[in-house]
């Protein structure tokens, strides 16, 4: 059976999300989080809370970090090992924000040997914890990315764009190909531009999905084969929109402070149903033009 894990989106994934995908939906392997990323020195709290096992529902949680050599590598091991016990770890080889990039940072690591060779060699010192890495294509050498064979890692997830393309054009399925073709003992996950069953390459056996789960939440149920009518969409959509909702408006602020966070979702969340409506939404002065707009598109269904 294919495995299939969600992939992590900074401002879109965090615990709310995955904690009303899993009890709401499930057909999930595996939930990455939003990367952690060290801002003067250590971890923001938002960002710990995230990743706080008391506050995620699903077990198979993996925190990702961004890290550019091996003494932050080093950092986050040992943060998040005493923090919360965490067992597995993923490095943030591809984020493609230019910011991001040009501080050497997310895909900006694959531009440089020595600087992966750096974050990979510091492994060794945390054999109690397993790593994976998720990474784009780099803009030079393709080949560099034969280096994460050359080490112990619990998987690769490769996203096969380079990061100047952001996220235009398509996945490059054939560099997926090519490196299935280097070979190796660690196990290759595809991530990039799955968005129904008809976009997962061949010869896959693992995949990360992104954006498309945005979009359709059943999405993973679906490419695992399972079918559903539309009343069944319906009510499950209901459900994990209203237990999503749930989760944001908990804590101490207003619904009406949390209203820009609602409608971040609406970007991509059941993007192909009735626009008009969807507009409403997304346009939205209060909680409660809010709350009547999505039971229009829901009754729309």
């Amino acid at each position: 059976m294919m495995k299939i894990f969600a992939a992590p989106l900074q401002g879109y994934t965090d615990k709310e999300f995955r904690n009303a995908h899993f009890s709401q939906i499930g057909g999930i392997e595996e939930y990455y989080t939003p990367f952690l990323r060290l801002e003067q020195g250590e971890i923001r709290e938002k960002e710990l809370s995230d990743v706080d096992k008391k506050r995620n529902l699903s077990p198979a949680t993996v925190p990702q970090i961004l890290v550019k050599n091996g003494e932050e590598l080093a950092f986050f091991a040992e943060k998040l090992w005493n923090f919360a016990g965490w067992e597995r770890m993923d490095i943030n080889f591809g984020c493609p924000h230019v910011p991001v990039v040009k501080r050497g940072y997310g895909a900006g690591v694959l531009e440089e040997k020595n600087a992966v060779k750096s974050v990979l060699d510091a492994l060794v010192k945390f054999p109690h914890i397993h790593f994976s890495v998720k990474c784009r294509l780099p803009e030079k050498d393709e080949k560099i990315l034969q280096i994460f064979q050359e080490y112990a890692l619990e998987k690769i997830v490769l996203h096969p764009r380079k990061a100047s393309l952001q996220y235009k054009g398509t996945a490059d399925k054939e560099a997926f190909a090519r490196f299935l073709a280097y070979g190796g003992k660690n196990p290759v996950v595809y991530n990039g531009d799955i968005h129904t069953l008809e976009d997962v390459p061949e010869n896959c056996e693992m995949l990360m999905l992104g954006r498309g789960l945005l979009r359709d939440p059943l999405l993973a149920r679906k490419i695992a084969g399972e079918k559903f009518t539309i009343e069944e969409e319906n009510l499950l959509y209901r459900n994990f929109h209203s237990t999503y909702v749930k989760n944001i408006l908990s804590g101490t602020k207003k619904a009406e402070e949390k209203l820009p966070k609602l409608k971040l979702f609406w970007e991509y969340f059941l993007l192909h149903k009735e626009k008009k409506i969807r507009k409403k939404i997304l346009k939205s002065r209060s909680f409660e033009e809010y709350k009547n707009y999505t039971e229009e598109l829901f009754a729309d269904f």
